[in-house]
């Protein structure tokens, strides 16, 4: 007795033969519709262990750029790392502690978790994420950077759940003073802070800037 009757005027159907044919062999091939059920939950386990294997890998390279302590000399802030690393990078970059006093930049504390570093006496922020880029940009970013006065402006990135206020540097290039823009770094510093922001990773955006959260209205 066939289980599974079909209308005769399907049977000149060439999608619905083939659709047909399809599932015979799907369950043939697992052994009737329990066995492919049970593939399905078999896969889904697969899956489900590669995400949290996943999430616990990103777990533990967070971990290891946690900032375990952090001083300046006269040209460079110094940051030490979990795993060991040390990150130096040119006071340069950084204006607020370029012109900063040694007891100002000697003032510091933890944020973010551990993720981020903040200057009281200077308003200062910086991330451990952001002095890995840095260092690595050290070699070049000097020499590369974009001609022109430079002037703090706080950008605001707003998502549906938050808002994002963070000090940035702009450039007026000599060429168009009307104009101010933005260096590379900075653009790829804003995407950042808007991709956490929508994810709502609010103690990273606090190592970076000022969060304010938005309260719906209530009638």
């Amino acid at each position: 007795m066939n289980d599974n009757p079909r209308p005769a005027e399907d049977d000149n159907d060439p999608i619905v033969a083939e659709v047909h044919a399809a599932r015979q062999k799907l369950l043939e091939q697992y052994g009737g519709i329990e066995g492919y059920l049970r593939h399905v939950r078999e896969l889904d386990a697969q899956r489900h262990a590669r995400a949290r294997d996943l999430a616990e890998q990103r777990e533990a390279e967070e971990a290891r750029t946690r900032i375990t302590n952090v001083h300046c000399t006269d040209d460079c802030v110094v940051v030490t790392l979990a795993d060991g690393r040390t990150i130096s990078v040119p006071l340069v970059f950084y204006p607020r502690l370029l012109h900063a006093t040694p007891h100002q930049r000697s003032n510091w504390q933890l944020a973010g978790g551990g993720y981020g570093i903040h200057w009281p006496d200077i308003d200062e922020d910086l991330s451990a994420e952001g002095l890995l880029r840095g260092a690595a940009q050290a070699s070049t970013s000097v020499a590369t950077r974009m001609p022109g006065k430079r002037v703090k402006r706080t950008r605001y990135i707003q998502t549906a759940k938050l808002i994002v206020a963070v000090d940035t540097e702009m450039v007026i290039p000599p060429s168009d003073p009307s104009e101010p823009c933005l260096e590379p770094e900075t653009v790829a510093l804003l995407r950042d802070i808007r991709q956490h922001a929508e994810a709502g990773d609010i103690p990273w955006l606090q190592s970076r800037g000022k969060v304010y959260q938005l309260i719906e209205a209530t009638s």
